[in-house]
């Protein structure tokens, strides 16, 4: 999977359970790009666990790796969702 295949949610997308990916090679290997780069590669799907600081314009995001049951904590521009086909 790569990263032109994703787009980042609105704020107001974000729900307690909701799938999510991260730029990296895997949970505890993420790479926020400085530069755009569409063809990055990108690892998930995580769950959102809760949300942060919802009333804020860049709320934080506590999410859960199903399969080893680690939790890491992101501001929700971190986070990625598929894009919907056209």
């Amino acid at each position: 999977m790569i990263k032109q295949d994703f787009r980042t949610p609105e704020k107001n997308e974000l729900t307690e359970g909701m799938a999510v990916w991260l730029e990296g090679k895997g949970f505890d290997n993420t790479n926020l790009s400085m530069y755009d780069n569409p063809v990055g590669q990108v690892a998930g799907p995580f769950l959102v666990e809760r949300i942060l600081f919802k009333t804020q314009p860049e709320p934080r995001v506590d999410i859960l790796d199903p399969d080893s049951g680690q939790r890491r904590s992101f501001m929700c521009s971190w986070l990625l969702v598929p894009k919907e086909e056209k």
